[in-house]
C-alpha cells in the first residue's frame, strides 16, 4: 500500500540496489494478492522482484483462499527488515502496563476497541492473539 512500512522499505532498498546495479529500479506498488499475483505471473526474465511483508506472504494465505502458494510460487532471496509489533493505548485509558490493560479488558468485556494497519496484517494477528490470550 502506498506509504506503508513495506512501501517505504522497498523504496529504500531499491535505491541502494539501483546504485549498486548502475541502473534505475522502478517500483510498481500493487498491494496484497493482486501485486503478488502479478509478480508471480511475470516473465522469468530477472527484471521483476516481489517485495512483500509477512501479512501478504505468510498470513493472508492462512485466512482466505488465495491464487498463489507462497511456498511453491516464490523463492525467498533475502530478509531485509525485522519490524517489531508494539502495544500502545491512549493516555486517557486507565492502564499504564500490560497487567493493567488485561485487568481492564477482563473487567469490561467487549467495550474496548483495537486498531491496526489493516485486516490480515501482522499487527492485526498480534492483536487478535493478545485478545485471545488475555482471556
Amino acid at each position: 500500500m502506498p506509504g506503508s512500512a513495506t512501501d517505504i522499505q522497498a523504496r529504500i532498498i531499491a535505491k541502494g540496489m539501483a546504485e549498486d546495479l548502475g541502473q534505475p529500479i522502478e517500483i510498481e506498488n500493487l498491494f496484497g494478492e493482486p501485486g503478488l499475483t502479478m509478480g508471480i505471473k511475470s516473465a522469468p526474465d530477472g527484471y521483476t522482484i516481489v517485495y512483500g511483508g509477512s501479512g501478504t506472504l505468510a498470513l493472508l494465505p492462512n485466512i482466505k483462499k488465495v491464487s498463489f502458494n507462497p511456498l511453491n510460487d516464490l523463492t525467498p532471496v533475502g530478509r531485509f527488515v525485522i519490524s517489531p509489533t508494539l502495544l500502545a493505548v491512549t493516555p486517557s485509558l486507565p492502564a499504564k502496563n500490560v497487567q493493567e490493560l488485561v485487568a481492564l479488558m477482563k473487567g469490561s468485556p467487549g467495550k474496548l476497541k483495537m486498531s491496526t494497519a489493516g485486516a490480515g496484517t501482522a499487527g492485526h494477528f498480534a492483536g487478535e492473539l493478545f485478545i485471545a490470550w488475555r482471556g
